[in-house]
């Protein structure tokens, strides 16, 4: 991965080949919500990332600004989305999401990173090659459609691999109303796309663990 950083440039490029759109959230950094559009198939999408800030709290209730770097933000946004999958194996089998520094356009990314795009591109295939042997041994086991996520459904397709469990016979009851994956009871946000489901209970979690940091532009 191109870990370069131009003196000129102050943004770093995400590309994404992932299938479905990707949601990341930073809690108390702003800009704190970024969102990659879903890849098309034999494509890629990207994003744009600058710097973020945040507040800190020192002596005498006073609130200092803290910048976080392009880099780190842009690092932490796929660290982030890749280790939360199952599956997943460093640099050989993972989500095709990764950073470039600069600000880069489409044709840019093609001319300039096709290396980048290919590698990750057979990451990704390893990847749900992955996914797919893990619902296969969990329908081997529970013999419900439903124990077999929309991700790994995904990733079956996407290998051209015919499986029974590829097509479901209804809707659960207990599925994100985004992406439609199966969801734990009371899940706060769905491992699958990331999406948030219950609002309330995420912020009153990210005051917990945030504590004094908040958004730009609060009091």
């Amino acid at each position: 991965m191109n870990r370069d950083i131009p003196q000129e440039s102050l943004k770093a490029t995400v590309v994404s080949l992932f299938p479905l759109e990707i949601n990341e959230t930073k809690p108390g950094l702003y800009p704190g919500y970024f969102v990659i559009p879903a890849a098309p198939l034999g494509d890629f999408s990207f994003l744009i990332v600058g710097d973020g800030i945040y507040y800190q709290e020192t002596k005498n209730d006073v609130k200092t600004q803290v910048r976080t770097p392009y880099y780190t933000l842009a690092e932490s946004i796929c660290q982030d989305f890749q280790t939360s999958h199952i599956g997943r194996v460093p640099e050989i089998a993972e989500p095709g999401l990764f950073w470039v520094a600069g600000q880069w356009r489409k044709q840019e990314i093609r001319d300039n990173f096709a290396d980048e795009l290919d590698k990750w591109e057979k990451r990704q295939l390893a990847w749900f090659t992955n996914l797919v042997e893990i619902a296969d041994d969990t329908y081997a086991r529970t013999q419900r459609h439903t124990s077999v996520s929309a991700l790994q459904r995904l990733a079956a397709k996407r290998l051209s691999i015919q499986r029974p469990w590829i097509i479901r016979t209804g809707e659960s009851a207990n599925s994100c109303r985004f992406c439609k994956a199966e969801v734990p009871y009371g899940a706060v946000k769905c491992p699958t796309c990331r999406e948030i489901l219950d609002m309330v209970a995420y912020r009153e979690l990210q005051g917990e663990i945030s504590g004094v940091a908040e958004p730009l532009g609060k009091e």
